[in-house]
């Protein structure tokens, strides 16, 4: 149950910027006792399974020790125009880490498809929320307040693709990315800050996230995904643990398409 667990996780996650074309080698069809994977692509939707696994999914990357997740410092240009005279300055954030993550879900359809010896899983999970935190210190008008802010985004969705060898139990990651960030919202801590200053940061903050904070947050769970599936392949999963329990996960995964008779 572990390995589909790791697989439909995005796993962990969603195909958002158009269809991946996938160039596979079709190698000679596949029988084994109790499973026949068909000569034919099939199509069939995992979201039941999916469903029951995504429960485990973030109390199992919060025991991982990924959060929290170091993020990079930023010094940024700044500015400020309230009516004829623009006013210029700068911001930089220090010590930034992503704090907190609170449950997975299914982000969408979940999509197995069978090609001879090759099984595909397309997979979409969301996050409802990702909490982060900086230290921050500014200079502009020659203002230089110092703090720290505290935000959170919801719904961070990612989209990922798995092809699997059903010859060698070999797992590949295809395609791994975010789909969308969803609403972020920021709190300003520390010392209090006039509105215009207060919105300047928070601006400037929430533009870094959606950018350049988002891509190091989607690239650390790419690799952490890449380095669970490496583990896995090391350790030849397949040839160490029950090839009958992981044909009866497959079989009662069709079965609940009614593409075949589920296994007890």
């Amino acid at each position: 149950m572990k390995v589909l667990a790791i697989l439909v996780l995005f796993f962990l996650a969603v195909t958002s910027d158009g269809d991946v074309e996938t160039k596979l080698d079709i190698l000679e069809n596949k029988k084994t006792e109790g499973f026949e994977v068909p000569t034919a692509a099939m199509t069939a939707s995992m979201n039941a399974y999916t469903d029951l696994i995504m429960i485990q999914v973030g109390p199992w990357i919060l025991r991982s020790g990924l959060i929290p997740m170091p993020l990079p410092d930023f010094e940024e240009f700044i500015e400020y125009r309230p009516i004829f005279v623009t006013y210029t300055g700068w911001l930089w954030l220090t010590n930034g880490a992503m704090t907190r993550l609170v449950s997975v879900a299914r982000g969408g359809n979940t999509f197995m498809t069978y090609d001879r010896n090759l099984m595909r899983i397309q997979q979409s999970a969301s996050i409802r929320q990702i909490g982060f935190r900086y230290d921050y210190s500014a200079e502009i008008m020659g203002i230089g307040p110092t703090g720290w802010l505290e935000g959170s985004t919801d719904q961070f969705t990612m989209n990922c693709d798995f092809v699997i060898n059903l010859d060698t139990f070999m797992i590949t990651l295809h395609d791994f990315r975010v789909q969308s960030i969803g609403l972020v919202t920021i709190v300003m801590r520390g010392n209090p800050l006039i509105d215009w200053l207060s919105n300047l940061i928070v601006n400037t903050v929430t533009l870094l996230f959606r950018g350049p904070i988002a891509d190091v947050i989607s690239l650390r769970f790419k690799e952490f995904l890449q380095e669970t599936i490496d583990d896995m392949n090391n350790r030849r999963f397949a040839a160490t643990h029950s090839i009958t329990e992981i044909e009866k996960i497959l079989q009662n995964a069709m079965s609940l398409n009614g593409l075949a008779t589920p296994l007890n």
